[in-house]
């Protein structure tokens, strides 16, 4: 079992606005303070708020969140034995928030709540990501470390942004300490 207070999150906000776009009346979205993440177990979710994205935007923009995991799985034979040391590759699951112009609030901000979420947790025999040593037995994710997440900000009236966050040592169920998140914005 991993220590939670190993599970260090060492992030860095890089967001790319193009001058013409910038020059334009576009929107400049930040973070404005540190999100929160917390593992479910089979999926992640981070709660922040996004500021800068436009006092005219009338259109709706999306935040997406894309996180890598590495799983722990079970593979099953027909007899119902589960041999240990059969663990699949790192997965990558996805989730997104649409933030609607009514719902963005006090200076072109608003917040957001995310979650990317593993769809299935058995995994098809004809599947590329199918670990088990025989396609008679059975894969079963049961949990996933997360070792990175990658948040979008995109819409018609806001220059794209995307935050980046690394796990070192992946996350462990429950909240992310706060302590451990630190965001920083590089222009």
């Amino acid at each position: 079992m991993r220590n939670p207070t190993r599970a260090v999150l060492a992030a860095a906000a890089v967001c790319s606005i193009a001058g013409a776009a910038y020059a334009a009346g576009t929107g400049n979205p930040h973070l404005n303070s540190d999100p929160s993440f917390t593992d479910g177990g089979t999926s992640l979710t981070a709660t922040g708020s996004v500021f800068g994205l436009g006092s005219g935007n009338t259109g709706p923009t999306a935040i997406t969140m894309t996180a890598m995991a590495n799983p722990t799985a079970t593979c099953s034979n027909k007899g119902n034995n589960k041999p240990p040391g059969h663990n699949p590759a790192s997965v990558v699951i996805t989730g997104t928030d649409t933030i609607k112009p009514s719902a963005i609030v006090t200076n072109g901000g608003t917040p957001f709540t995310v979650s990317a979420s593993l769809s299935q947790t058995t995994i098809p025999s004809d599947s590329p990501d199918f670990s088990c040593p025989s396609s008679n037995w059975t894969e079963v994710i049961n949990d996933l470390a997360f070792t990175s997440a990658i948040i979008s900000v995109n819409g018609a009236a806001v220059a794209n942004c995307t935050f980046a966050a690394e796990f070192n040592g992946g996350t462990q169920n429950g909240a992310v300490p706060p302590g451990e998140v630190s965001c920083n914005l590089n222009p």
